[in-house]
Parts: structure tokens; C-alpha cells; sequence
């Protein structure tokens, strides 16, 4: 019984601090109205409809009382009424991006100042209602991220890219590790995502044989 109560203790504590760090996140926030007056704005300032894709455009948005930021829209997609994706990045602000989704009430969504080390987080309530609060850009975007030891690379050998089998795929992640990283050494042609501002990426493969490959892993 008292191993119960303690647990019951522990978990309205919790909840409590959650409540009120949201509630100061919200204290400190610039109201946008609700998600879908919010979603209509955006459109009429930007002249895309539910039916138009990958319109490039510009966008003004306000980002605290004092702030405003003028966005490059460099992919936009609509699946209804109710839902818009935009990506792009900061104009006249390089290493910048942002990423802004709506899907009915739900706001997600972030805007990186990278040259500035700033960043703004865009969310919604519980009750429909929109804001974007400036946040922390390490919350945000790995920038100062610990640095772990450098290690030698061996150098690929001939010019043609060696055949990779698939057991060299089958690298293990470290348990309990802060963080994970996705390797993609056969290469892709990326498009319509939040990295590079939503512009393409055509990532050659890596030209690894399977030992390097291994060994890439082994950190």
C-alpha cells in the first residue's frame, strides 16, 4: 500500500511539473489564434489553396511582439481544407530553415536561425489554439552537440565503388545511447523533406567496401 501511494505521489508530481512548464512555455508564447485561423492566414499571405503544390513563394510571420521574419517557401503540400505542410528557409539568412505542419488542430513545427543560434518552436493547446515561442536551437537542432574522438578513416581504393552484401548492414546501435544516427551508405535521391529547406538532395553511394563500412559503425 505505501509502495502504491508513494508511486501515486510520484506521478502527480510529474504531471504537475509538465502542467506548469507548459503553462509558462504558453506565458511566454505569441498567440496565432486558433490552428485552423492560423492555417488560413498563412494561405492568403502566401497565395497557396488546398489544391496547389510546391508553390514557391514568400511568407511574413511574426515570431514574438517584436519580431518578424520573412520565409521562403520552397515546398508546400495540401492534403484538405484543414491540413497545410510548408518548408523552407529564412530569407536573406543563410544556414536557415523552417518547417511549419498543420493538421487539423494539431500545430507542429520550427523555424532555425543557425548563423544567429536561434530558433522558434511553433504548437498548439490542447484547445485548438496556436503559438510560436522562441526555443532553445539545441532543442531544436543538434549545434553544439559533444564531439566524440576523431578517428582514422582508411581511404576507398580503386574507382569503382566496391558490391556491398547485406551482413554488412547488420550494425548493432549502443544501447543506451542520447542519441541515434541513420547511416545510408548505397545512396538517394531526397525530395519534399525539412532537410536542405526542402530542396533536393541527390546523395551518391558512399563507394565503401564492407570492412569500412563495419568500421564506420564501430564508435
Amino acid at each position: 500500500m505505501k509502495n502504491y501511494v508513494r508511486v501515486a505521489c510520484i506521478m502527480l508530481c510529474a504531471l504537475g511539473l509538465i502542467h506548469a512548464s507548459f503553462a509558462q512555455q504558453k506565458q511566454e508564447a505569441l498567440s496565432l489564434g486558433t490552428t485552423q485561423k492560423f492555417l488560413q492566414k498563412i494561405r492568403q499571405k502566401a497565395g497557396v489553396n488546398a489544391r496547389t503544390n510546391n508553390v514557391t513563394s514568400t511568407l511574413q510571420v511574426q515570431v514574438s511582439a517584436e519580431k518578424q521574419l520573412s520565409l521562403q517557401v520552397n515546398v508546400q503540400q495540401s492534403k484538405g481544407d484543414n491540413s497545410l505542410i510548408l518548408i523552407g528557409a529564412v530569407k536573406d539568412q543563410p544556414n536557415s530553415s523552417f518547417y511549419i505542419r498543420i493538421k487539423g488542430e494539431d500545430l507542429l513545427g520550427n523555424i532555425i536561425l543557425k548563423q544567429e543560434n536561434k530558433g522558434y518552436r511553433y504548437f498548439a493547446d490542447n484547445n485548438g489554439n496556436a503559438f510560436v515561442a522562441a526555443a532553445d536551437i539545441d532543442s531544436l537542432l543538434c549545434i553544439s552537440y559533444p564531439k566524440g574522438p576523431q578517428k582514422a578513416q582508411s581511404q576507398a581504393q580503386g574507382s569503382e565503388a566496391p558490391v556491398v552484401s547485406a551482413a554488412a548492414f547488420d550494425l548493432q546501435s549502443q544501447p543506451g545511447a542520447y542519441a541515434c544516427m541513420m547511416l545510408d551508405f548505397d545512396g538517394q535521391y531526397v525530395v519534399n523533406t525539412p532537410w536542405e529547406s526542402g530542396r533536393a538532395i541527390n546523395a551518391a553511394p558512399a563507394g565503401m567496401s564492407d570492412a569500412q563500412i563495419q568500421d564506420s559503425g564501430s564508435w
